[in-house]
């Protein structure tokens, strides 16, 4: 099939990739990219920006900011992350209408909805009336809300979970191993009755002695005061590495415990747990790209988000959750199938050609 309107030209494809006030976009967001290149490899496959408000908080300012978005001259538009909510109208229903008003088209890719049933009425509502050609979910709870829109649909799992297949990742060597701890929600656990003798963070013996646990409302001051808290450089054989998922102005926010880690190179952020020896975390997305790489994560369950582990594989160890070899590859291997079948249909390229 031969899109007559991109005859003697490239086919471009854009894919939203920006709004890493929380790097865990950046995960799902370039892995999107790696596997549109990989397989429309005539097209030319892009990034553009996402909604300034979530990156950056411009406030009262927000009347200068430079909006790049309505520039970028694309022939299919994807969009990405947790986008399907109650900001959902505001930050992308104007770019969306423009988009169509060009004649172009666009597609909705590892994404997530709101359980807010009034908030996805009126979301459903606008996306019936305007719709993609393609959706993509990354857990079953919100491919159901947003199942119908359009006739090319997948009840799928995060793109997250195919880090590992991005190529370009440093080498990354500290001379000893690591693990990798990242708490947003509350303070960081004490990691206690660890054998000084181990070998796997499975075997290990480690549980997590919480502090008092606060309410949000209280965390958002006390975590102004986390860097007077001790913070352990090793833990049993292993050093600890925390990496920091979200950007803050205030460094106090950023590097209050040793070994604190912030890039906003998606590809060094990834290459460090790629090469750890397992992942200690609140954010779902830190875990996700632990399992991608094959090492042992915990992750405590805050939200609705951990549902992004329902359908895949997990074998349960010790308060760790870990993948058996190969485990992942029936799923890209179905995800593979569907963007060169039923993606490549609505978009209007054939993988390989334009």
């Amino acid at each position: 099939m031969e899109n007559t309107n991109t005859k003697n030209r490239i086919f471009t494809i854009a894919v939203e990739s920006s709004t890493w006030n929380n790097i865990g976009d950046a995960f799902y967001q370039n892995s999107i990219i790696s596997q549109l290149r990989s397989i429309f490899t005539e097209c030319d496959v892009v990034s553009f920006d996402g909604p300034f408000d979530r990156a950056f908080r411009p406030g009262k300012h927000e009347k200068f900011v430079f909006d790049s978005r309505y520039l970028v001259d694309a022939d299919h538009y994807v969009f990405s992350g947790p986008i399907v909510g109650k900001t959902f109208k505001r930050r992308y229903a104007p770019l969306i209408l423009e988009i169509l008003r060009r004649g172009k088209t666009y597609s909705l890719l590892s994404v997530h909805a709101t359980t807010d049933k009034a908030i996805m009425q009126e979301v459903r509502q606008f996306l019936e009336e305007h719709p993609p050609v393609a959706v993509h979910t990354r857990d079953h709870p919100s491919f159901e809300k947003l199942q119908g829109i359009t006739p090319a649909e997948m009840d799928g799992i995060c793109f997250a979970f195919f880090v590992d297949k991005m190529p370009h990742l440093p080498n990354l060597s500290l001379g000893k191993p690591y693990i990798c701890s990242s708490y947003y929600r509350g303070y960081e656990p004490n990691f206690v009755n660890v054998s000084a003798t181990a070998t796997d963070l499975l075997s290990s013996g480690l549980e997590l002695e919480w502090p008092k646990q606060l309410s949000q409302r209280q965390w958002r001051l006390m975590r102004f005061f986390e860097h007077r808290r001790a913070s352990p450089d090793n833990v049993g054989p292993w050093k600890v590495v925390r990496p920091v998922h979200s950007f803050s102005p205030l460094p106090q926010l950023i590097f209050s415990k040793a070994n604190s880690y912030i890039s906003y190179n998606p590809f060094n952020f990834l290459a460090i747990y790629k090469y750890c020896a397992g992942v200690l975390t609140d954010r779902v997305h830190a875990g996700v790209a632990g399992l991608s790489f094959g090492k042992p994560v915990r992750v405590e369950q805050v939200d609705g988000r951990f549902k992004l582990f329902e359908r895949v594989p997990v074998i349960h160890e010790n308060g760790f959750m870990h993948l058996a070899p190969g485990a992942l590859e029936p799923f890209h291997l179905e995800l593979t199938d569907w963007l060169k079948s039923d993606f490549a249909a609505a978009v209007g390229v054939l993988p390989g050609k334009v």
